[in-house]
């Protein structure tokens, strides 16, 4: 029975090694045609209550080196002096919406972006958060991926680096998630993107009817809707450094929590096929970690030696990945948070079948 168990280990590896691997390689190989076009591009940016992150932002949003751009600050139910904020930068290409109240059946943040898409002038919308910082250069970087037969360019958002455990988590999580959707849409299988960094066309968001049947679900103003448009062929992903908009992490676990909490109940309604390939994903990890520590008490040497093979072949994997990207990888923490985010982010996934969250921030 102790062999079984070892073998078992060491096949479950292999399994997991070779996923991984197929999504290394299909995203060092992942090319596209960049785009002399520049398109009219309205920035669209929702704030609930976001004072000190709007005084960041726009100046940023008005540095950028790209002449054809509007800007369209969505004001949900700010009562923190938001709107006094953005009036100090507001000119001829900054303009405000304020919501005041909640419509039901249509989430406040999807109901926000709606009214700036009616308003924008823009042939595409380009979309961040409040409490991202993008490059002098985003526009013209991700314009790059706006090509006459595309409806969706990709971007990327890492977090900021601080120090601390929830840190390491949320940077080891984030890379997951990029490793994940970047891989499956280099493969011409798309399936999401992040709002903080993402764009489409107008006149497509209208021929969806907007959010459509979505319209009322908490979240999902993103991966759900380009879900709705995307096809294999009429996307770009735009990977460059200078295209990232970089996003202010949770500093608090009880924050952390419930952001969490809120992007995994999107997950519900995500395509019967993705569901079942996350869940083939999280089940191999997860019975991989299992049996090292079966293995581990049978025969305390191979099932390190094992555990350190595997971990050395994901490192390397990373590496690739993260020098795709423009980034730089540090296996030293890999065991740590590797066990951590196996542990951690089930149990957020469960609990977001047991707790109803109605709010976006």
């Amino acid at each position: 029975m102790e062999i079984v168990i070892l073998l078992i280990f060491g096949v479950v590896g292999i399994v997991h090694l070779f996923g991984l691997w197929q999504k290394a390689m299909a995203i060092k190989s992942y090319r596209f045609e960049v785009s002399e076009n520049r398109p009219s591009i309205s920035i669209i940016v929702c704030a609930h209550n976001e004072n000190d992150n709007l005084k960041a932002l726009l100046p940023l949003l008005q540095n950028q080196q790209y002449e054809s751009h509007e800007i369209i600050i969505v004001l949900d139910r700010c009562a923190d002096g938001s709107e006094e904020i953005v009036k100090k930068f507001q000119n001829k290409n900054l303009a405000i919406i304020t919501i005041d109240e909640v419509v039901s059946n249509f989430h406040p943040k999807k109901r926000g972006i709606t009214q700036a898409i009616e308003k924008a002038k823009g042939e595409w919308i380009l979309l961040t958060d409040a409490d991202c910082r993008p490059t002098n250069q985003w526009i013209s970087e991700m314009a790059k991926g706006m090509h006459p037969k595309t409806d969706v360019v990709i971007g990327l958002s890492p977090y900021t680096k601080f120090g601390g455990i929830l840190n390491l988590l949320i940077q080891y999580e984030t890379f997951q998630t990029a490793l994940q959707f970047v891989s499956s849409a280099s493969a011409g299988k798309p399936y999401m993107a992040l709002g903080r960094n993402l764009a489409y066309r107008k006149s497509k968001f209208i021929e969806q009817n907007g959010f459509g049947v979505h319209s009322q679900v908490m979240g999902g103003d993103d991966d759900l809707f380009v879900q709705s448009i995307l096809t294999k062929d009429n996307f770009r992903i735009v990977l460059a450094p200078e295209s990232w908009v970089e996003s202010i992490p949770k500093t608090s676990g009880s924050a952390y929590f419930r952001q969490k909490t809120r992007h995994f109940s999107v997950g519900k309604h995500y395509p019967d096929w993705v569901k079942s390939k996350e869940s083939i994903r999280w089940a191999i990890h997860i019975v991989f970690w299992i049996l090292f520590f079966f293995s581990f008490a049978i025969n305390p040497f191979i099932g390190v030696s094992i555990l350190a093979t595997v971990l050395w072949i994901k490192g390397i994997s990373f590496n690739i990945v993260a020098k795709r990207l423009g980034k730089r990888f540090n296996p030293i923490w890999l065991p740590f948070v590797d066990l951590l985010y196996v542990v951690i982010l089930p149990l957020l996934s469960l609990r977001s079948l047991l707790v109803k969250n109605s709010t976006w921030k």
